[in-house]
């Protein structure tokens, strides 16, 4: 069964039709196609995550996937609400709006990933596009250099105290290029669905 549309749109409503109307409150937040395929596989080599939870509490913004004792949060971001280089195609209708939107989105997940940082966490951001094994492969790869710095009991070398620890120390966040201004990202080649993850 397919969407089926308002006949009109409600007072107030940004939406340039009844239809599209529709689509974007079909779009999921959570538990997209990408993001199962993602999650299935990750569980599957042995790796134990939150879904859809807030890495640290002081922003109030959550992550797809979250290794809360690696302190690791991974994204999974859809190429059309986040302005994927290759996949993003600017709408026609509504243009100024949509442009906006897109902008404000791109600088909260600047801000996101600032916020995570400080706090020491280590953000990865995968396209909706990536192969979901090479996605895997990258986080599953993160994920064992970070444990590989912990002693057998699970703790990290040279750990004081609660009381003597200082400040976490900031986590570099690394793009496959190498930048480290950018969370680790996937490439942005490859196929896409547009439909899904806002």
């Amino acid at each position: 069964m397919g969407i089926v549309p308002e006949l009109s749109l409600p007072a107030g409503s940004r939406a340039s039709s009844p239809e599209a109307r529709a689509v974007m409150r079909a779009n999921r937040r959570r538990d997209t196609t990408p993001e199962l395929a993602l999650r299935k596989l990750l569980y599957h080599r042995g790796l134990r995550y939150r879904v859809d939870a807030s890495p640290i509490q002081k922003i109030r913004r959550k992550a797809d996937i979250v290794f809360s004792a690696d302190q690791v949060a991974v994204f999974v971001d859809g190429c059309f609400w986040h302005g994927c280089e290759v996949h993003h195609r600017p709408a026609v209708k509504n243009a100024d709006f949509w442009r906006q939107k897109i902008a404000a989105n791109q600088t909260r997940d600047r801000e996101t990933n600032d916020a995570l940082r400080s706090a020491g966490w280590m953000v990865i951001r995968v396209w909706e596009h990536e192969d979901p094994i090479a996605a895997a492969d990258r986080i599953e790869q993160a994920i064992m250099r970070l444990r590989e710095t912990r002693t057998p009991s699970g703790e990290a070398r040279g750990r004081r105290t609660a009381r003597e620890a200082p400040k976490p120390p900031r986590r570099t966040m690394i793009s496959r290029e190498g930048n480290p201004d950018l969370a680790i990202r996937g490439p942005a080649g490859g196929s896409s669905n547009h439909g899904s993850k806002r």
